[in-house]
């Protein structure tokens, strides 16, 4: 899968997702630290990406209705730490196929997952 991390995801979430045979890309590595929300966005979609973040404006569903990109998953953790992130993201992919939320708004919390899917 395509995936796409925000600013805010570091190394090891990128590891982690390409030790699961995702071909994973990080903001910060294509200059794109400090960008506008937009310009991230844009790149996401232009390039056909899954799109991982902490930015809760993503959850907006009338601005990015599912089906209408390739998939955003929002991480809505109490902790934004390096370990929390990557424990969220490891549960994730056990509990999901990463493929199955093309198109999808999933929203991810420490012991939950929320998918709106389009129709």
């Amino acid at each position: 899968m395509r995936i796409k991390l925000d600013e805010n995801l570091g190394l090891a979430a990128q590891t982690l997702l390409q030790q699961a045979g995702h071909d994973a890309e990080r903001v910060t590595d294509e200059s794109l630290s400090g960008a506008p929300d937009d310009v991230v966005w844009e790149r996401a979609c232009s390039e056909r990406r899954l799109f991982i973040t902490l930015d809760l404006r993503f959850s907006d569903r009338r601005k990015y209705p599912a089906g209408s990109h390739s998939g955003i998953i929002l991480l809505r953790l109490h902790s934004r730490s390096r370990p929390a992130v990557v424990t969220a993201l490891r549960r994730l992919l056990q509990e999901q196929v990463l493929e199955s939320l093309a198109g999808c708004l999933a929203v991810v919390e420490e012991h939950r997952t929320r998918i709106s899917r389009a129709g």
